[in-house]
């Protein structure tokens, strides 16, 4: 990880070793990269589904890309299998579900901001 990581943040060097170590190396343990094919990503990635939010999601699938990318261009692998999948949607939770609409606009926005300022108020009474 390190070779590809120069002049990184080191904060973002330490998250992105607890997310290998936790989420990456569980799929590739022992196995070469060079053997993995899109289908162990797929079902990987769908085992994730239920434990992960869709952002840390694509986190963990774009960090297999980096990792594979760092194995192309040391010719130890042709093709990056990651990087031909698209990141499934992760789980959402009571507070922040998974969104499946489009976001406020403007308007919209403006007018829960003043509905959850009412709310506040009559509470405070």
């Amino acid at each position: 990880m390190s070779k590809g990581l120069k002049g990184g943040n080191s904060d973002t060097i330490k998250t992105n070793r607890i997310v290998v170590e936790m989420h990456v190396m569980p799929l590739i343990g022992k196995a070469k990269l060079k053997n993995l094919r899109a289908d162990d990503v797929d079902k990987w990635l769908d085992g994730l589904m239920d434990k992960l939010s869709t952002r840390s999601l694509q986190g963990v699938h774009s960090i297999l890309e980096w990792a594979i990318r760092q194995a192309q261009a040391r010719n130890k692998v042709l093709k990056n299998v990651a990087g031909l999948l698209t990141t499934p949607q992760g789980r959402g939770t009571a507070e922040f579900p998974t969104r499946t609409g489009s976001p406020l606009d403007v308007g919209n926005a403006q007018r829960s901001s003043r509905a959850i300022t009412r709310k506040a108020k009559i509470g405070e009474d």
